[in-house]
Protein backbone atom coordinates (compact mmCIF):
# COMPACT_ATOMS: atom_id res chain seq x y z
CA UNK A 1 0.00 0.00 0.00
CA UNK A 2 2.76 2.43 0.79
CA UNK A 3 4.44 1.77 -2.56
CA UNK A 4 1.18 2.68 -4.40
CA UNK A 5 0.96 5.94 -2.44
CA UNK A 6 4.58 6.75 -3.20
CA UNK A 7 4.15 6.08 -6.93
CA UNK A 8 1.00 8.29 -7.01
CA UNK A 9 2.89 11.09 -5.25
CA UNK A 10 5.87 10.69 -7.57
CA UNK A 11 3.57 10.60 -10.59
CA UNK A 12 1.77 13.82 -9.46
CA UNK A 13 5.10 15.48 -8.67
CA UNK A 14 6.56 14.42 -12.01
CA UNK A 15 3.53 15.72 -13.92
CA UNK A 16 3.75 19.05 -12.07
CA UNK A 17 7.45 19.41 -12.87
CA UNK A 18 6.80 18.54 -16.54
CA UNK A 19 4.02 21.16 -16.80
CA UNK A 20 6.22 23.76 -15.11
CA UNK A 21 9.15 23.05 -17.47
CA UNK A 22 6.80 23.15 -20.51
CA UNK A 23 5.34 26.47 -19.33
CA UNK A 24 8.77 28.04 -18.89
CA UNK A 25 9.92 26.68 -22.27
CA UNK A 26 6.81 28.11 -23.96
CA UNK A 27 7.41 31.55 -22.45
CA UNK A 28 11.07 31.48 -23.50
CA UNK A 29 10.16 30.45 -27.06
CA UNK A 30 7.59 33.26 -27.29
CA UNK A 31 10.15 35.79 -26.05
CA UNK A 32 12.73 34.60 -28.61
CA UNK A 33 10.19 34.76 -31.44
CA UNK A 34 9.19 38.27 -30.38
CA UNK A 35 12.81 39.45 -30.31
CA UNK A 36 13.52 37.98 -33.76
CA UNK A 37 10.49 39.59 -35.39
CA UNK A 38 11.28 43.06 -34.11
CA UNK A 39 13.33 44.97 -36.66
CA UNK A 40 16.26 46.84 -35.32
CA UNK A 41 15.99 50.51 -36.32
CA UNK A 42 18.29 51.49 -39.16
CA UNK A 43 20.64 54.36 -38.62
CA UNK A 44 18.89 57.66 -39.29
CA UNK A 45 20.73 59.81 -41.84
CA UNK A 46 20.85 63.61 -41.89
CA UNK A 47 18.22 64.86 -44.37
CA UNK A 48 20.72 67.32 -45.82
CA UNK A 49 22.69 64.31 -47.10
CA UNK A 50 19.66 62.17 -48.06
CA UNK A 51 17.67 64.71 -50.14
CA UNK A 52 18.62 67.12 -52.93
CA UNK A 53 16.57 70.28 -53.54
CA UNK A 54 16.23 71.80 -57.02
CA UNK A 55 14.06 74.26 -58.97
CA UNK A 56 13.23 76.33 -55.89
CA UNK A 57 10.98 79.36 -56.42
CA UNK A 58 9.41 81.73 -53.93
CA UNK A 59 6.66 84.30 -53.69
CA UNK A 60 7.89 86.97 -51.29
CA UNK A 61 7.86 90.61 -50.31
CA UNK A 62 10.78 92.83 -49.40
CA UNK A 63 11.52 92.97 -45.70
CA UNK A 64 12.48 96.04 -43.66
CA UNK A 65 13.85 98.91 -45.70
CA UNK A 66 16.31 97.08 -47.93
CA UNK A 67 15.93 95.01 -51.05
CA UNK A 68 18.38 92.40 -49.77
CA UNK A 69 15.96 90.89 -47.24
CA UNK A 70 12.80 89.09 -48.30
CA UNK A 71 9.89 87.55 -46.43
CA UNK A 72 8.91 84.30 -48.15
CA UNK A 73 5.18 83.58 -48.06
CA UNK A 74 4.97 80.73 -50.56
CA UNK A 75 7.59 78.26 -51.73
CA UNK A 76 7.84 75.61 -54.44
CA UNK A 77 10.67 73.18 -55.01
CA UNK A 78 11.56 69.71 -56.24
CA UNK A 79 13.24 67.29 -53.87
CA UNK A 80 14.86 63.96 -54.63
CA UNK A 81 15.98 61.22 -52.27
CA UNK A 82 19.52 60.19 -53.23
CA UNK A 83 20.29 57.91 -50.29
CA UNK A 84 17.65 55.27 -51.09
CA UNK A 85 13.87 55.08 -51.11
CA UNK A 86 12.20 57.50 -48.71
CA UNK A 87 9.17 56.31 -46.72
CA UNK A 88 6.58 58.43 -44.91
CA UNK A 89 8.17 61.72 -45.95
CA UNK A 90 7.01 64.84 -44.10
CA UNK A 91 7.97 68.39 -45.03
CA UNK A 92 7.62 71.35 -42.66
CA UNK A 93 8.73 74.95 -42.79
CA UNK A 94 10.63 76.63 -39.96
CA UNK A 95 7.47 77.85 -38.26
CA UNK A 96 5.44 74.61 -38.24
CA UNK A 97 5.19 72.63 -35.03
CA UNK A 98 6.19 68.98 -34.88
CA UNK A 99 2.51 67.97 -34.94
CA UNK A 100 1.84 69.92 -38.14
CA UNK A 101 2.81 67.99 -41.25
CA UNK A 102 0.79 69.37 -44.10
CA UNK A 103 2.92 67.80 -46.80
CA UNK A 104 3.26 64.01 -46.61
CA UNK A 105 4.29 61.32 -49.10
CA UNK A 106 4.06 57.60 -48.35
CA UNK A 107 6.95 56.48 -50.61
CA UNK A 108 9.34 58.35 -52.87
CA UNK A 109 11.64 55.99 -54.83
CA UNK A 110 15.37 56.68 -54.82
CA UNK A 111 16.32 59.16 -57.54
CA UNK A 112 12.72 60.20 -58.22
CA UNK A 113 12.09 63.92 -58.13
CA UNK A 114 8.93 65.03 -56.32
CA UNK A 115 7.46 68.52 -56.52
CA UNK A 116 6.19 70.42 -53.53
CA UNK A 117 4.06 72.97 -55.31
CA UNK A 118 3.14 76.22 -53.59
CA UNK A 119 3.80 75.49 -49.95
CA UNK A 120 2.19 78.28 -47.96
CA UNK A 121 4.56 79.34 -45.21
CA UNK A 122 3.02 79.47 -41.75
CA UNK A 123 3.26 82.43 -39.39
CA UNK A 124 4.94 85.63 -40.51
CA UNK A 125 6.91 83.89 -43.26
CA UNK A 126 10.55 82.98 -43.66
CA UNK A 127 13.01 85.87 -43.50
CA UNK A 128 15.95 85.44 -45.83
CA UNK A 129 18.93 87.73 -46.49
CA UNK A 130 20.43 87.66 -49.97
CA UNK A 131 23.74 85.84 -50.36
CA UNK A 132 25.89 85.48 -53.53
CA UNK A 133 24.21 82.10 -54.25
CA UNK A 134 20.69 83.47 -53.76
CA UNK A 135 18.33 83.50 -50.79
CA UNK A 136 19.06 80.78 -48.19
CA UNK A 137 16.16 78.67 -46.92
CA UNK A 138 15.95 75.62 -44.72
CA UNK A 139 13.10 73.12 -44.58
CA UNK A 140 12.58 70.20 -42.24
CA UNK A 141 12.30 66.97 -44.19
CA UNK A 142 11.79 63.80 -42.17
CA UNK A 143 11.30 60.23 -43.31
CA UNK A 144 11.79 56.82 -41.82
CA UNK A 145 15.35 56.89 -43.19
CA UNK A 146 16.40 60.52 -42.68
CA UNK A 147 15.64 63.41 -40.36
CA UNK A 148 16.67 67.01 -40.12
CA UNK A 149 16.93 70.33 -41.89
CA UNK A 150 17.74 70.65 -45.57
CA UNK A 151 19.51 73.87 -46.55
CA UNK A 152 19.23 75.29 -50.07
CA UNK A 153 19.26 78.56 -51.99
CA UNK A 154 16.55 80.16 -54.08
CA UNK A 155 18.20 81.92 -57.03
CA UNK A 156 17.40 85.64 -57.22
CA UNK A 157 15.73 85.11 -60.63
CA UNK A 158 13.32 82.60 -59.02
CA UNK A 159 12.01 85.01 -56.36
CA UNK A 160 8.81 86.76 -57.35
CA UNK A 161 8.20 89.92 -55.33
CA UNK A 162 4.65 90.90 -54.42
CA UNK A 163 3.67 94.36 -53.22
CA UNK A 164 4.30 94.78 -49.50
CA UNK A 165 1.24 94.94 -47.29
CA UNK A 166 2.69 97.22 -44.64
CA UNK A 167 0.31 99.57 -42.92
Amino acid sequence: MTSKRRSRRRSSLTKGVIFLVLGIATVLILILISLNTQQSPAAIIDSNKYFVISNATALASYGASTNTTIIIKSLSFDFTPIGGDAHFVEVRDQMMSQTESLYVWEVIPNGTSTTLDEMLISGAGIFSVKQPEGYPVKMKIDSREAMGWVNFFIPEDNVYITPSQRG
